[in-house]
């Protein structure tokens, strides 16, 4: 599959702190582009996004193993494919927006169970 060559391979390493639990996701459009929320039942930290192409988005949220049906079966006006892949150590979304992505922002919050991102588009 074309998405599987842009999952990261850096996510094999053992983590002895693995949280599981369940995800869900919303993508709501905004002013200026898109707002991506994903929730979790347990705390999230050092998560990381990328744009390897002009419509993906990868959001890769470490030491962590999420129940992922939901997500994996979330398609919208704004998203087209969803693509999620488990590793060892992490889980990853993939996410294929209907429009360029420009850049991508990673909003802090206090609640660390949910996850929040503005996408911008050219």
């Amino acid at each position: 599959m074309f998405l599987a060559g842009l999952f990261l391979a850096s996510c094999s390493v053992f983590s002895p702190a693995i949280r599981f639990g369940s995800a869900t996701l919303t993508v709501n459009e905004m002013q200026n582009g898109f707002l991506v929320e994903i929730r979790t039942e347990n705390p999230v930290t050092d998560v990381t996004t990328t744009v390897p192409s002009a419509r993906w988005l990868i959001i890769t949220i470490p030491d962590t193993l999420l129940e992922t049906n939901t997500v994996a079966a979330y398609r919208s006006r704004e998203v087209d494919s969803t693509e999620v892949r488990r590793f060892e150590t992490a889980t990853q979304f993939a996410l294929r927006f209907t429009q360029p992505i420009s850049s991508t922002e990673l909003i802090p919050g206090k609640d660390r169970r949910i996850i929040l991102l503005s996408v911008f588009f050219e």
